[in-house]
């Protein structure tokens, strides 16, 4: 079986989960041929990390900019690697099944001819040679899987690691370095997803948020006020989310939020926009640097649509941005809801 080999050039995250994906395949090929359980468990364990980063490099294709070339360039680097030491092992177990095979071959054809020998022959003898080659060649096999086993945990362990750092580049890569709460690229993976299952869920809703008088706010306090007013918003809204987790609030961009609300109707999920709105209306947070300008006060815009059968996530965010520019056109501070 030839060895695969990974191109040395940088890949994408798409190329290389494709890459792996192959190694993957061939190591479920090579598991029927392994009798050691030891040898086969760490192969299984190897092919679940393998799917597993897989997974993690496909889902981050979407979020690969040029800031993260360098870290995925480190990450190609020990995939190629534990892929290489994962086809030397499937090659390995591949020669050492054939030999097997070949071997065995022999071993039937010279018991084959021992039967044929007259009794006063000396099968006895030439049946303790094959025992003992068949002894020795066991041995042979044992030896080749224990370095195997070995060399397939070694790359194990290289994809575990990378699996970790995989893991926390999408958290980053999906987080808002401002509000320390998911981004836009967080929020559009999570509409898409939930528009894909639409007909298998319950009823489901979007909400865009907006801050009112946020232009007013950094022109009296400064920059830093306000960036700081975008963070206590979002941990308002986590405030009323809470641990419901059919709820995922993000950072949509400049002074503006987002909401996924799941299994609610569009009341139920008007009932929780009122909350946050409530919520953000009563705070008062105080400029801390500047404390003759005042408590900071700031109310918020919210509108709101349900999904439809038909909607894409392009649609479905247009009506609630359409609502949205309702709700500010008639003075803010209020919530409101468009009709599928």
């Amino acid at each position: 079986m030839p060895t695969t080999r990974l191109p040395s050039e940088e890949l994408r995250p798409s190329a290389l989960a494709a890459a792996l994906s192959e190694m993957a395949r061939r190591l479920a090929d090579a598991l029927p041929n392994i009798l050691e359980d030891q040898a086969r468990a760490t192969l299984e364990n190897s092919l679940e990390r393998v799917r597993s980063v897989c997974a993690s490099l496909r889902s981050i294709e979407v979020l690969y900019d040029p800031e993260l070339a360098r870290e995925f360039s480190r990450h190609a680097i020990g995939l190629r690697r534990a892929a290489a030491a994962m086809a030397d092992s499937v090659n390995a177990i591949s020669q050492a099944n054939e030999s097997v095979a070949a071997k065995f071959r022999s071993h039937v054809e010279e018991l084959e001819q021992i039967a044929q020998l007259p009794p006063d022959g000396d099968i006895g003898a030439r049946l303790q040679a094959t025992v003992e080659r068949a002894r020795t060649m066991a041995e042979e096999l044992y030896h080749t899987l224990d370095g195997v086993t070995r060399k397939v945990a070694d790359a194990t362990n290289d994809v575990r690691t990378l699996e970790r750092e995989l893991n926390a580049a999408r958290e980053r890569a999906l987080t808002d370095a401002l509000t320390n709460t998911h981004n836009r690229a967080a929020f559009e993976e999570k509409l898409a997803q939930a528009t894909q299952e639409a007909q298998t869920k319950g009823p489901w809703c979007v909400a865009l948020l907006s801050v009112d008088n946020f232009q007013e706010v950094q022109e009296a306090h400064g920059p830093i006020v306000g960036d700081a007013l975008l963070f206590k918003i979002a941990r308002k809204l986590e405030e009323a989310v809470g641990d419901d987790q059919t709820v995922f609030p993000a950072r949509y961009g400049g002074k503006e939020f987002a909401l996924l609300i799941r299994n609610r109707p569009l009341e139920q999920a008007t009932a929780l926009l009122e909350k946050i709105r409530q919520g953000v209306e009563a705070a008062r947070w105080e400029d801390r640097q500047r404390p003759e300008a005042g408590v900071v006060r700031t109310t918020v815009s919210i509108g709101a649509a349900p999904y439809a059968p038909g909607d894409t996530p392009a649609s479905l965010v247009e009506r609630v941005a359409s609502a949205l520019e309702t709700a500010q056109r008639e003075g803010g501070n209020r919530v409101v809801a468009a009709n599928a």
